[in-house]
């Protein structure tokens, strides 16, 4: 499969080499790069790892790369601001698309309205359109972690997926109890710029785990000696929540008893862990870190696994509080996997939860305009 990378070039946090790198080792051939100058392109060249014998291309034009390397599927990793340009004139051309995370942000009078614009796009076209947030695709290993170590009596220690890797697995059922959902990034940015830049994140972990839903904003807080971190209190109402699903003859699930099932890969986004129940209580912290390493974690209901990196081989692991760790087999290669199978399965675009992902983003941008700040003192704290 012939990719075709837009913003190839690592100047601050950009994912661009790296994205490259997942695509090569997935056996795609990369066939060119588009810079803003042909200094910029050349020097994407140059970073990306590529064999001496490859020939990919560097280009100063999106068109002009499009027509002449003819790709199967565009890699987007430039920043945000450029990323509406660039899908309208991918999904002109009728190509598949991966974009960075948030899908498009700018000043725009519609936001919502324009990103239906440009999903119809791609979907009049039959062509597949997603982000790359890749913490979904580190769910599957932090389920096995709760589920095979776990004294949870949640957990159900005879469908237990150290014994049977494959079985879909029934755990994290807090019974009468509500559920809950918190996530811990350290962006290098403050203020509304964390919106855009880090929210994604949570936003496609309620996605993939509870479905596409509605977001109800409750409060805001700066905190921290500085005031520089951020907390985010809202509601999260998946749209289904008060349907019945059922799972196989005779098996309904409703949302009162809803339980969480693992499979074997997290491989679809669009299709929810968790089905049947009504709202989770979402706690998102940012904790401003203007460089490496940056601080991250999540948990469901109380059980956090924080994620860690070992240098120089970047390998990723999550360990929970008792000190269980399952090595993360990398969560973009996976995304990018999972994205290959899609193209090649010509799977449709999930339109949906890609316009419900940048309205979630105005209801918290909104939200943090009137964050107030917390005294010392009352610093939130991840897990209570």
């Amino acid at each position: 499969m012939k990719i075709l990378i837009v913003g190839a070039r690592r100047t601050r946090q950009g994912l661009g080499p790296f994205v490259a790198q997942s695509f090569l080792e997935e056996g795609a051939s990369l066939v060119g790069v588009v810079g803003t100058s042909p200094e910029s392109a050349e020097d994407a060249l140059r970073q990306l790892p590529l064999p001496a014998d490859f020939d990919c291309k560097a280009f100063t034009d999106l068109e002009s790369a499009l027509q002449t390397t003819q790709p199967n599927a565009v890699a987007v990793c430039t920043p945000y601001t450029h990323h509406r340009e660039a899908l309208k004139t991918i999904a002109r051309y009728g190509v598949d698309c991966l974009c960075e995370k948030p899908l498009w942000w700018e000043d725009h009078p519609d936001r919502v309205g324009e990103t239906k614009e440009i999903t119809s796009q791609f979907a009049s076209n039959g062509r597949y359109l997603d982000l790359i947030t890749q913490w979904p695709f580190t769910l599957e290993e932090y389920l096995r972690l709760y589920c095979e170590k776990s004294s949870d009596p949640t957990a159900s220690p005879s469908e237990d997926l150290s014994e049977n890797p494959s079985k879909r697995v029934r755990i994290l059922n807090p019974g009468s109890g509500n559920w809950r959902f918190e996530m811990l990034l350290s962006p290098s940015v403050t203020g509304p710029g964390v919106i855009p830049d880090s929210a994604p994140h949570p936003i496609s972990m309620l996605q993939k785990l509870f479905g596409i839903g509605d977001i109800i904003p409750i409060r805001a807080n700066y905190f921290g000696e500085d005031g520089r971190h951020l907390c985010l209190e809202f509601t999260y109402k998946p749209v289904t929540g008060e349907e019945e699903v059922k799972d196989s003859p005779g098996e309904t699930r409703g949302m009162t008893n809803p339980d969480l099932y693992v499979e074997t890969e997290v491989s679809d986004l669009s299709s929810p862990l968790v089905r049947g129940i009504d709202q989770v209580a979402v706690t998102f912290h940012c904790i401003t870190k203007e460089a490496p390493p940056r601080p991250a974690a999540f948990g469901i209901n109380g059980r956090i696994a924080h994620r860690t990196i070992q240098l120089p081989e970047y390998r990723q692991s999550l360990t929970l509080a008792t000190g269980e760790t399952k090595t993360l087999e990398d969560p973009l290669k996976k995304l990018v996997r999972n994205f290959l199978h899609k193209v090649q399965s010509r799977a449709s675009i999930d339109a949906e939860r890609l316009v419900r992902s940048v309205q979630a983003l105005e209801i918290l941008q909104d939200l943090v305009h009137s964050a107030g700040v917390l005294p010392s003192s009352e610093a939130p704290l991840l897990g209570s």
